[in-house]
């Protein structure tokens, strides 16, 4: 039958029926439509519920299996090294081992003076004691035990030999899930190692613990999820730890972990850093491979993952680094340039000229944070480096616009389909505010300015993109903007800049909701490419909250700190322009600070 012979035919049919009976129909189709959507979309609700508490259920047998393997392979190390039993390790040998420097630690393992089941156990320990309160572990990686026996009757020993470290929950291990606490991810276990992990076992690391995230990583403030829950501060529990990489900077802040690995895209190993009070590096895009990790994200080519070490001095960042930086690494994953880890660079001590500011156009960061660049100003100066007052260009008009709308691309439709059908944390709620249509957005961003002139700029910066022709035009600008901006960098000649990390110290756990740029001085690196290294660098004193009496907030969630600002580490940032892209210039002035604070 012909094209047209068919719809005479219906025409027909329908004109047989009155229009009251056809819009009956039509209205009945749509709302049968509908009510299977809602059936489906609440029959997932209902599995993915049984999934978390069986994920949970699983946890915790994971972490029993831990704890039950300690007296069952302590008879093995003890037989190791003197042909004995051996009791349980007692919390002075615990401490001792797990408050050792990153390089005293490396050199009493590689010279045989600690067993790796030994210091494995110490860390083990630890972390599952410290994570009744904090909740950073999402998993133990019970196949440590085995690969820390390995160590110790290896002949051959790697840089990083018996070396427990932590993996964000992100980062692909063998066997585990990386669910980025989303249901829909629950029993997808990984079938292979990530580059990073197969070389950090290549070197003689051990990873031992996976640290927890929050609801599909899109979440800067806070570290929580339905699956794993609530993360918290090791140095107040009713503080936030920062995010994506909440976990890894609890679990490093706690003595859990000496050193682990996080990954950015926004500021999501720096602000947990901040927040944590522990050092971190963010490199530029494929220094370390983030192939085999969790594939979010990964079709935007204008911000990627960046994966980098964090730890609890710089000697920690800088073993990871020249482990990680090695032929395994190029090899494994062809994006990767085979650079080396350069000492002759690390160990230079040439002057350097660089800028410093603590007010990105923004307003001014916390009294506290401006007295920690200072300070670090301070410091570099006595070492004989140049610093000189520099203000980033367009910061807060073209940058965050570029950002914003570059990371909001998709509308958040792919983090909002990672949590399709699960339950929704707090962290991420306000997200679904990108299904409201953007004219009602930007009608909403003239309302808010007066109140929130932060949150009006990022409801402006989340205009959708009308079509592929735009999306690359985009693009083509913001890169000829990035020129603009190391043209002007390169004016002045800096070889690096210190600035903060976020203009306030750790948030309430009560107001995240509220904390719409808190990454403030942080994503502009995401968006340059520029690699960047944090440090801690000093407290809260009586006199920075006198002074922050009379200071003006710029954002909502500034005013809730103002409110509640306690006694806590205030941290700046480092970074490098793109031409001087060698971690080892970073470190080496991250190295040359803390030395000289106390």
């Amino acid at each position: 039958m012909q094209f047209n012979e068919l719809r005479n035919k219906i025409v027909d049919e329908l004109s047989t029926v009155g229009h009251r009976q056809v819009l009956l129909a039509v209205a009945g189709i749509i709302g049968v439509h509908f009510v299977w959507a809602w059936l489906k979309w609440f029959g997932l609700r209902v599995k993915n519920a049984g999934k978390r508490k069986r994920k949970r259920e699983e946890r915790q047998k994971m972490i029993d299996i831990v704890r039950n393997s300690h007296v069952q392979s302590e008879t093995y190390a003890e037989a190791v090294k003197y042909g004995k039993h051996k009791h349980h390790l007692s919390e002075e040998t615990i401490d001792s081992i797990t408050n050792l420097p990153t390089k005293a630690l490396l050199g009493q393992l590689k010279s045989g003076q600690l067993l790796a089941v030994d210091v494995l156990h110490a860390f083990q320990h630890k972390a599952l004691e410290c994570d009744k309160d904090l909740n950073f572990i999402s998993t133990p990686i019970v196949e440590a035990e085995a690969a820390a026996q390995t160590c110790d009757a290896a002949v051959k020993k790697g840089p990083l030999h018996g070396l427990p470290v932590s993996i964000k929950e992100s980062i692909g291990v063998k066997g585990y899930d990386c669910t980025l606490g989303c249901a829909n991810w629950i029993d997808r276990p990984w079938e292979e190692d990530s580059v990073v992990v197969k070389v950090l076992k290549r070197q003689g690391a051990i990873p031992f613990i996976k640290t927890n995230v929050p609801q599909t990583l899109v979440s800067t403030g806070v570290c929580s999820n339905p699956i794993y829950g609530l993360t918290k501060n090791p140095h107040d529990v009713t503080r936030a730890t920062g995010g994506s990489s909440g976990g890894e900077g609890s679990a490093v802040a706690a003595g859990a972990s000496i050193v682990g690995l996080g990954t950015d895209v926004g500021s999501s190993i720096r602000v947990p850093c901040a927040f944590c009070g522990v050092y971190g590096l963010k490199p530029s895009w494929d220094r370390i491979s983030n192939k085999g990790n969790h594939p979010q994200m990964s079709g935007n080519k204008h911000l990627q993952f960046c994966v980098g070490p964090m730890g609890r001095d710089v000697d920690s960042l800088v073993v990871i680094m020249k482990a990680l930086l090695c032929p395994d690494m190029f090899e494994l994953d062809s994006y990767i340039p085979p650079i080396p880890f350069r000492d002759e660079i690390y160990e230079g001590r040439r002057p350097l000229r660089i800028g410093y500011y603590w007010n990105d156009g923004g307003g001014d960061a916390m009294p506290a944070v401006q007295r920690a660049v200072q300070l670090a100003k301070s410091v570099l100066e006595k070492r004989g480096h140049l610093l000189l007052p520099w203000t980033p260009p367009d910061v807060q008009t073209k940058a965050f616009e570029y950002f914003h709308r570059i990371a909001l691309a998709d509308q958040l439709e792919e983090t909002l389909l990672l949590s399709y059908g699960d339950k929704r944390d707090t962290c991420i709620a306000h997200h679904i505010f990108l299904k409201i249509p953007y004219f009602i957005r930007s009608v909403l961003a003239v309302l808010v300015k007066p109140v929130d002139g932060l949150m009006s700029k990022f409801l402006y910066a989340s205009k959708p993109f009308s079509s592929m022709y735009e999306w690359f035009s985009y693009g083509k600008e913001a890169d000829a903007w990035k020129a603009e901006f190391q043209t002007a960098w390169q004016s002045q000649g800096l070889d690096a800049v210190i600035c903060p990390t976020t203009s306030c110290t750790a948030l309430p756990l009560g107001d995240m909701a509220d904390s719409v740029g808190i990454e403030r001085f942080s994503w502009l690196f995401n968006l340059l490419n520029y690699p960047t290294g944090i440090i801690p660098v000093t407290k809260v004193t009586a006199d920075d909250e006198e002074k922050l009496k009379q200071y003006k907030p710029n954002s909502k969630y500034e005013k809730v700190v103002k409110r509640e600002q306690l006694h806590f580490h205030n941290l700046f940032g480092l970074t490098l322009r793109f031409s001087d892209d060698l971690k080892q210039i970073v470190m080496g002035l991250i190295l040359a600070i803390p030395h000289d604070l106390d």
